[in-house]
């Protein structure tokens, strides 16, 4: 589709604070819990990358999200629409229980910033309704999408 929201880019990943120190990952247990995982959604960011409209740089927004697994680890991820959407197709197939609502995709008018706003508040409404499925939070591609390692700590960490 030649509007740019809803196709994939690389995203990025950031740590921004290292496990409790109290925990050591030798001490871990496995992470299947459910409502210890939250999300604060900050500002979305609007960019213009490698994807193509017309003949113009296509604009697309990211939301940056801290991740938070209580009294363990925190990051930051930076997910687009379309990877909520992805997760969401997947999630559909594999969760026999009813799932929240993932807001709707929208083909023209997603660049502005009431759209923005709007869109951003229900994905955090999305992610908090997922979290409190026991199911969900199981999932291996809701882990993924989250950057979960099988302890609950992100994925992405360095090893001792």
């Amino acid at each position: 589709h030649p509007f740019s929201d809803d196709r994939m880019d690389n995203h990025t990943s950031t740590k921004v604070a290292a496990a409790d120190a109290h925990t050591s990952s030798l001490e871990r247990k496995p992470f299947n819990q459910s409502g210890t995982i939250t999300f604060h959604f900050k500002d979305p960011l609007q960019q213009r990358g490698q994807d193509w409209l017309f003949f113009f740089p296509a604009e697309f927004t990211l939301y940056p999200i801290t991740v938070r697994v209580a009294g363990r680890d925190s990051w930051s991820i930076t997910k687009r629409y379309s990877e909520f959407f992805e997760l969401d197709q997947d999630l559909q197939l594999h969760i026999r229980k009813e799932l929240p609502e993932l807001p709707p995709k929208a083909w023209v008018g997603n660049s502005g910033p009431a759209f923005i706003r709007e869109r951003k508040s229900k994905l955090e409404v999305y992610m908090r309704a997922l979290v409190k499925i026991p199911e969900v939070v199981k999932n291996d591609a809701f882990r993924q999408f989250c950057e979960l390692d099988a302890e609950g700590g992100h994925a992405e960490r360095a090893t001792d």
